[in-house]
């Protein structure tokens, strides 16, 4: 199984000003911004599937978010590494798919690949083989790629896939500085010797953007049937 993860240029600006609050008022009102209701009549029926995104989120998601408002929001119990939630896990897993949807089409550009199952964290035992000390901002800033997300970004099916974590521009310019800086080609470890030179050179192609980056495991436009003009930006590999 395993899940591909990417690196993406983030449109932070965009997910402040319009995602967060489109959802908040979603989950706390039952209300739902036209902006959402186009983005979910886009997704197509399969005609060979009786599945669609679309389907289970207006037979299912929507209808008990109006009759349970603020259930989402009110019965999360913890922010850890293993949030716990009371409401109906399928229930759940849909707003999920819901979040990655509108967060893809809105704020998500051109991505690459960092592996497969990874996490930022299992850079740890190279940034110390590296002397990076354990108060030093960088350690910080790869948490945030790896857990900012946690709440609502991984699903409860599945283990490592959906939005892990993000940082915002000046963030991401941030890393870029301190990465460039540290000898990643050099690492001991094969996985953060490949790999850190990848999340660096996307930090810096983010910074020129002056985007920030979203790090997401199996976090596909293409997963949700969205048209290429339901897209805010262009979503190419950057490792082409």
């Amino acid at each position: 199984m395993g899940s591909d993860a990417e690196l993406f240029l983030f449109e932070h600006g965009r997910y402040l000003d319009e995602v967060v609050p489109a959802l908040t008022e979603l989950t706390s009102t039952g209300e739902i911004r036209p902006w959402l209701t186009e983005l979910i009549e886009a997704v197509p029926a399969d005609p060979d599937d009786d599945f669609t995104w679309r389907d289970e989120w207006v037979g299912e998601l929507l209808p008990h978010i109006r009759e349970h408002p603020g259930a989402l929001a009110r019965h999360w119990t913890e922010c850890g590494a293993q949030p716990s939630c009371d409401v109906d896990s399928w229930i759940l897993n849909l707003f999920e798919e819901l979040v990655e949807a509108a967060v893809t089409s809105r704020c998500l550009g051109e991505h690459r690949f960092v592996g497969r199952t990874m996490s930022t964290l299992r850079y740890r035992q190279a940034l110390a083989d590296m002397r990076v000390a354990d108060d030093d901002p960088i350690r910080g800033l790869l948490s945030s790629l790896a857990s900012r997300g946690r709440a609502i970004g991984h699903r409860p099916v599945g283990g490592t896939e959906g939005i892990h974590g993000w940082l915002s521009p000046e963030e991401t310019a941030d890393l870029a500085d301190r990465l460039g800086r540290l000898p990643v080609d050099a690492a001991a470890d094969e996985l953060a010797r490949w790999g850190l030179p990848r999340v660096r050179a996307t930090a810096v192609t983010a910074a020129e953007n002056g985007s920030g980056l979203l790090w997401g495991n199996d976090v596909f436009v293409e997963e949700h049937q969205l048209p290429e003009e339901r897209r805010a930006l262009p979503m190419g590999s950057l490792d082409r």
